[in-house]
């Protein structure tokens, strides 16, 4: 409604002007665009195309023409500009509304996965249990502070080692076959600590 109020000032402030003495002898009608322009950052298309046409009636009515020569050329060429230029900056805004609207999700996103990711590693931080996870080379990535005390070795020390080195029966489990099915299983085997010393371990995998 304030976009519609404001747009109705300037076509009419416009139409005044060329009434009056300013306007005689030569037409304002160019300034129509002004309106046209401001109200395709926030009108629809039909919206902008209705807008377009008044503001073209009025060019011809209150402007210095020839109402009968050249009147259809006229106003459609007159048409075809006032439209032509709104629909051009209406696209440019809705697709910067777009970009906007785009932008503002992935931020979205990317905070609830930096959330999501900031529980799992509290989480995997402060179980008692030794917690590792390993890629598709049975690199590991990830291990808890349980892990370092288990294994026998340094903070830090475990990302990148392969886990074969600590538990050798971890190396023949097949990966996953990208069927999306969820294995788990308890595996009953031998480990080792960094020193080489071997212990009995209950895996829980999945």
């Amino acid at each position: 409604t304030a976009v519609m109020a404001a747009l109705a000032f300037l076509i009419a402030s416009i139409a005044l002007l060329d009434l009056s003495e300013l306007g005689r002898g030569f037409s304002l009608g160019f300034l129509y665009l002004l309106p046209i322009l401001v109200g395709a950052l926030f009108l629809a298309r039909w919206q902008i195309l209705g807008v377009a046409v008044l503001c073209t009636v009025l060019r011809e009515v209150l402007g210095p023409f020839d109402t009968g020569r050249g009147l259809a050329v006229r106003s459609g060429l007159g048409l075809l500009a006032f439209a032509g230029s709104g629909l051009f900056v209406g696209e440019l805004s809705e697709r910067r509304r777009r970009r906007l609207e785009q932008q503002r999700q992935l931020e979205e996103q990317a905070t609830l996965r930096e959330t999501a990711e900031q529980q799992l590693r509290a989480l995997i931080e402060t179980s008692p249990a030794a917690i590792l996870t390993a890629d598709m080379e049975g690199s590991i990535r990830l291990a808890n502070q349980a892990a370092h005390d288990m294994l026998g070795v340094e903070q830090d020390s475990l990302s990148g080692a392969p886990i074969s080195r600590f538990l050798p029966l971890l190396a023949g489990v097949p990966p996953p076959d990208g069927t999306g099915r969820i294995f788990r299983t308890v595996l009953e085997c031998k480990g080792r600590r960094g020193r080489g010393e071997v212990f009995p371990a209950h895996v829980w995998l999945s």
